[in-house]
């Protein structure tokens, strides 16, 4: 009699590399928001204040799902950042279909271009609200807009959710955590407070 062959069923899920998670913001996007670094980045823009996203080496490692679970009821949406978040598309596109499935507002940074990302990833821009497009560009370094650091990037509005006008002057949050800690997000001039706050802290 042959041997019977008994075929394993198990697959890997998918897992996104995360820098950080902040589950509750209001300074990254219109109402309050659930905030994901995503960690890897092969674009290296000069001046970038966001240097500890760029290695591919592993940092949290959480399943799209996961990341989903952690949007209390009162959040609107999700602001995805990095990094450069198209590095992990297969793990993006799930986090952005499933952000939908629970009708969350989604605004995507990435260094491609609008153009480059329709071209390229047709499918990813049906579940985006809002996608700011471009590069950091140091020698545009500006603050006058909401969320952006330079003056190149662009806000392009993919639904009618959001427009200009819904997203609120720039801001700065700050959390001190029981180590001491402490931690910066939203726009404004990290570099000064880099230099007040000391070495102690992470933006």
């Amino acid at each position: 009699m042959a041997a019977r062959v008994e075929f394993s069923t198990y697959s890997n899920p998918i897992k996104l590399n995360v820098n950080r998670i902040i589950e509750k913001t209001a300074a990254e996007g219109p109402g309050m928001r659930l905030c994901i670094w995503l960690q890897g980045c092969s674009r290296h823009c000069p001046g970038c204040f966001a240097r500890d996203t760029w290695s591919f080496e592993e940092r949290e490692m959480h399943t799209p799902q996961e990341v989903i679970n952690m949007a209390g009821e009162d959040v609107e949406g999700i602001t995805i950042l990095g990094g450069e978040p198209l590095e992990q598309m297969e793990g993006l596109l799930e986090l952005v279909r499933l952000a939908k499935d629970k009708a969350l507002s989604v605004i995507l940074f990435t260094g491609y271009k609008y153009e480059e990302v329709k071209q390229t990833k047709p499918d990813l821009l049906k579940y985006i609200d809002v996608l700011i497009d471009g590069e950091y560009v140091q020698e545009k370094r500006s603050f006058e807009r909401p969320l952006v650091g330079s003056a190149n990037q662009n806000f392009i509005f993919l639904t009618d959710r959001y427009n200009m006008d819904s997203f609120p002057q720039n801001s700065i949050e700050v959390r001190i955590g029981k180590d001491g800690k402490t931690v910066f997000n939203g726009m404004g001039d990290f570099e000064v407070l880099r230099e007040k706050m000391g070495k102690n802290n992470e933006i």
